[in-house]
């Protein structure tokens, strides 16, 4: 027997019953959140809004946390809160915002980065990966990233900055792999930034070799064979 579909525009005084029976609840979960927003468009702020508000107020009278999963766009020229799916209603009505995404510089790693902090300063990404056992390991380190850097993949507008990064990275790794951090300073000397840089690692197609763990991470970049 299938359980009962949940509709937060239709059922919250449902959801009020349960939580209200069971004083031990202390979190409320919905993933993905947009799939139990009933008939409600979730591309329009103001119907968003008037979903969301009320369950907003009602978890903070009963200083419960509420963390509501949403998908990115397909709109990869943007960044930040502006990738989230729907509304930006989404992105207003929330006070923390985080975002997991690829790491830029190992396949095997995912960042979670902080988009938004109404009650704190922002506090640097973290890179974390998932183990075998489905454990979330956690590097000690926070990555020095741009908040908008993972999210969005807009190429640098000036195109004679790309050809002319791409020409000097192909150069720099002709006679063999060189370690990232080593690459960057290099990089910085002569006046490509770092979003230039993983731009074009990406067009060209740098394959990235990483080992070690934590402090002793290393990542080196190698043209493709």
């Amino acid at each position: 027997m299938e359980e009962p579909s949940l509709d937060i525009s239709e059922d919250l005084k449902r959801i009020r019953g349960q939580i209200d029976a069971d004083p031990a609840i202390k979190l409320l979960v919905i993933d993905p959140l947009n799939s139990f927003l009933g008939q409600v468009d979730y591309f329009k702020d103001t119907s968003v809004r008037a979903v969301l508000a009320p369950l907003c107020r009602f978890l903070e009278e009963r200083e419960i946390a509420g963390l509501g999963v949403v998908h990115l766009n397909k709109k990869i020229d943007l960044g930040g809160i502006y990738r989230i799916g729907g509304s930006i209603a989404f992105a207003g009505v929330a006070r923390s915002i985080l975002a997991v995404t690829q790491h830029p510089e190992d396949e095997d790693r995912r960042l979670l980065r902080p988009l938004k902090m109404n009650y704190a300063k922002r506090p640097a990404a973290l890179s974390f990966r998932i183990d075998d056992d489905l454990r979330l390991s956690f590097d000690l380190d926070p990555v020095p990233i741009d908040h908008d850097e993972a999210l969005s993949h807009k190429a640098p507008e000036n195109g004679a900055d790309n050809s002319f990064a791409a020409e000097w990275l192909r150069e720099r790794l002709a006679d063999g792999g060189e370690e990232l951090k080593a690459l960057m300073m290099a990089a910085a000397d002569v006046g490509i930034s770092r979003r230039t840089l993983f731009y074009v690692k990406k067009k060209i197609g740098i394959i990235t070799h990483a080992s070690g763990y934590r402090k002793d991470r290393t990542s080196v970049w190698e043209l493709p064979r």
